[in-house]
């Protein structure tokens, strides 16, 4: 940690000499630093309300679309590499941020997985440790879902739950599965959940929806084309951020030995995963830590001897670092053995662990990182507003994941005609071009969607004794804005009625509105 917390004071003073800070933040219009972590400020938007309201008289709910993303996370990489001590510790610390295997069990018996026989294992299933849910991601998982029920079930808005009315899909991704069953669990309530077995839908590649960005080479192509077009509008505002970039990109040692290419994305994911630790932890955290560490102990404990041998702490370091060395192992191993005996006992196997922590920065660090961190977050948002400005690329996009909604919407599919609740776990790139879509995107005033937060359709048809005042089916849409802080701190929670309209102020559905009707809502993916 003291070479980063080095690294960190040389890039600041570095910034200061060169004025990449003032120059980068008069660009981007920088905010003040406690409002960094808000979607948006609840207080000052008259936009949002504290539940769901209710439909016109006239009309009653009969559909929910419910487009989420996944709950906190793990970092996607590990940015240490090939720095193995460095790496061995950051991989540690994480890995005591997961659910226990039993908590994984138990999810995956209340809400088992559904998979098509040519789905291939979740795509971050060889990434270890890194991109996985985490314990406090379950948390706010289970907060939406806890609001869902009230929403939907306790206030009997529609019918009681069972696997026909409630339907739930997923992408490929181990976080965003475990996302929609602790949604679930939490939603209808374990015992309920246990009986219905409410299965989560992960698609096949083939028919992936949620999620195409991996997949859809014309999608990557048109992306990279836009950021790269000399005159175009992200190619200047990279200009603009490019003496940061280059300062950044020798930050961590995976940059720096051009073990992965910098990206601003990898760069902000890294930050924002760490800045969402809070330290000291508190003692059920702790407890937490103690039982994961003693399990992966015991379970590199291949000789039941109670203590680790040489090959054993290989073995061990191997999975957590793909770039570990036998020259790094020895080197780690003799930094675990304390006593030089030869072996590393629970207690040294504990401290080497706690070498690791804290995973947040100390208030210095913390300091020392929020102007620039401040800046990236900013100029990734408005790459991403730059890009889904492009119909042809929002189109790539959310086409598929549109056409799917209409299809529920419409009852177009068998599955779909008793649907009365449907849940997509997604990801952050799920929810901001669909709230983009339909003009619930506030720009300049959205930063990156957070945790859990969701995108809400419901669909109300007109009750049949009033079908005579109005026979139209509307929609209606809301904007969720899940954890408002990356420390984990729930406070109130408030949701925003969505106006419908494009972000050019070319609305596509003519006059902004907060109700509209459905046949002119399923032209969207015509549009």
């Amino acid at each position: 940690m003291k070479w980063l917390v080095n690294n960190i004071h040389t890039v600041r003073n570095n910034c200061k000499r060169q004025n990449l800070i003032t120059s980068s933040t008069t660009f981007l219009n920088s905010q003040e630093k406690k409002k960094f972590f808000h979607s948006t400020s609840s207080k000052n938007n008259n936009n949002y309300v504290k539940t769901i309201p209710k439909p016109p008289k006239t009309h009653q709910v009969t559909k929910s679309i419910v487009c989420f993303r996944h709950g906190d996370r793990s970092a996607s990489h590990n940015l240490f590499e090939p720095d193995s001590e460095l790496a061995v510790q950051e991989a540690l610390a994480w890995s005591l941020e997961l659910p226990m295997k039993t908590q994984v069990k138990e999810l995956n018996n209340l809400a088992p997985i559904e998979r098509s026989e040519t789905t291939l294992l979740p795509r971050d299933a060889e990434l270890g440790v890194f991109g996985k849910l985490t314990v406090k991601g379950i948390k706010q998982a289970h907060r939406l879902g806890r609001w869902l029920g009230n929403q939907y079930i306790a206030k009997r808005t529609l019918s009681f739950p069972n696997q026909d009315i409630i339907s739930c899909y997923s992408s490929n991704y181990s976080r965003t599965i475990m996302s929609a069953q602790s949604v679930l669990k939490a939603m209808i309530g374990p015992t309920l959940l246990d009986g219905n077995k409410i299965k989560v839908n992960v698609c096949s590649q083939e028919e992936e929806f949620i999620n195409v960005y991996p997949f859809l080479q014309r999608l990557q192509k048109l992306m990279y084309d836009a950021a790269n077009k000399v005159d175009g509008s992200i190619a200047i505002a990279d200009k603009a951020m490019s003496p940061t970039r280059n300062i950044l990109a020798t930050m961590l040692p995976a940059f720096s030995f051009n073990l992965r290419r910098f990206s601003w994305l990898t760069y902000q994911d890294h930050f924002h995963c760490r800045l969402g630790r809070t330290w000291p932890p508190s003692p059920d955290l702790q407890k937490s830590w103690m039982s994961r560490i003693k399990n992966l102990f015991n379970e590199s404990d291949l000789g039941n001897d109670t203590y680790l041998t040489k090959n054993e702490t290989f073995k061990l370091l191997r999975v957590l670092s793909d770039y570990v060395t036998d020259e790094d192992c020895e080197k780690i191993f003799k930094s675990m053995d304390i006593n030089e005996n030869g072996i590393v006992t629970f207690e040294e196997f504990v401290e080497f662990c706690e070498k690791g922590f804290p995973l947040a920065y100390t208030d210095e660090m913390e300091n020392e990182m929020w102007e620039t961190r401040d800046i990236v977050e900013k100029h990734v948002v408005k790459r991403f507003e730059m890009w889904y400005g492009s119909k042809e690329i929002l189109n790539f996009a959310i086409g598929r994941l549109v056409k799917r909604i209409n299809s529920i919407l419409l009852n177009q599919q068998s599955f779909d005609s008793t649907t009365q609740v449907t849940l997509i776990s997604g990801h952050d790139i799920t929810v901001f071009p669909l709230l983009y879509a339909v003009g619930g995107w506030k720009e300049g005033e959205d930063l990156w969607p957070s945790y859990t937060s969701a995108v809400i359709f419901e669909l109300l048809e007109p009750i049949p004794e009033n079908v005579n005042n109005d026979e139209k089916r509307y929609i209606r849409g809301f904007y969720y804005p899940g954890c408002l802080s990356e420390t984990g701190e729930d406070g109130e929670i408030n949701i925003r009625e969505i106006t419908f309209g494009d972000n050019t102020g070319n609305h596509i559905f003519g006059d902004e509105k907060t109700l509209i009707p459905l046949d002119e809502f399923v032209k969207l993916d015509q549009d």
